[in-house]
């Protein structure tokens, strides 16, 4: 029986992937959020939403330091906890959109609804997929970093818009520089996979559907049917 604690053959990509995720996500929140848990607009679904966010990242940290052991037992108990996370998280993104639809449903607020809406089918896909593949390491890790890159793009979009003011006057002046950000890490995990000579799906997958919302958003956003489902989830969630 292998022993508790003893070292194995780690690889470190996980790793630096999460501490990199993590940092973008400290620091496009610090202003709203961890530098000011207590202010006004962070009501209990804010903190629900930021605690579920920020201990999933640190979840798939923990996993990724504990692939290097021989501890698998507290490895899967990790692993199994993200449920608890997940059924946190998913519904609270949701009612980030209904909050945020609630204030208005201006043009710039339809078309990030359109991203959110359309970014938490490829979470939870990867999420699922990421269970299902659980006992190929290899592809099940990169399955779960890919679920980190969905609070890469809003993260750094208020990166840029609370530390560039000049540059970028609104979320939506920052969503160019914010999807660069997304294609350069998915970017540099695949030539990290590739150089190494197993190119797996999930972070090519992740990119390319990176790329169709990109394109899609505009039209998609300001599009008749979405009007009627963003108006229709007011409806859904306002109260009697």
């Amino acid at each position: 029986m292998p022993r508790i604690g003893v070292a194995n053959k780690r690889e470190y990509e996980p790793l630096v992937f999460g501490a990199l995720v993590l940092l973008i996500t400290l620091a496009g929140f610090w202003p709203t959020f961890y530098g000011a848990p207590a202010s006004q607009g962070n009501d209990l679904l804010h903190m629900l939403h930021g605690v579920s966010a920020t201990a999933w990242i640190v979840l798939f940290l923990a996993q990724s330091w504990f692939t290097g052991y021989t501890n698998r037992r507290l490895h899967q108990w990790l692993g199994w906890s993200s449920v608890a996370v997940a059924v946190i998280l998913i519904p609270s993104s949701f009612d980030m959109v209904h909050v945020m639809f609630a204030q208005a449903l201006s043009p710039l607020f339809l078309v990030l609804g359109f991203i959110d809406l359309t970014t938490l089918p490829l979470f939870l896909g990867l999420y699922i997929a990421a269970l299902v593949y659980r006992r190929r390491p290899q592809v099940h890790w990169r399955l779960m970093a890919s679920t980190l890159v969905v609070g890469v793009l809003p993260a750094a979009a208020r990166f840029f818009l609370h530390f560039m003011p000049h540059s970028f006057h609104s979320l939506g002046d920052a969503l160019l520089p914010s999807y660069v950000l997304v294609y350069a890490i998915l970017l540099l995990m695949i030539l990290l996979d590739w150089r190494k000579g197993r190119l797996l799906w999930p972070f090519p997958f992740t990119l390319i559907y990176y790329a169709v919302i990109q394109l899609t958003m505009v039209a998609g956003g300001h599009s008749i049917w979405f009007l009627h489902l963003a108006r229709g989830l007011v409806l859904l969630q306002a109260p009697d």
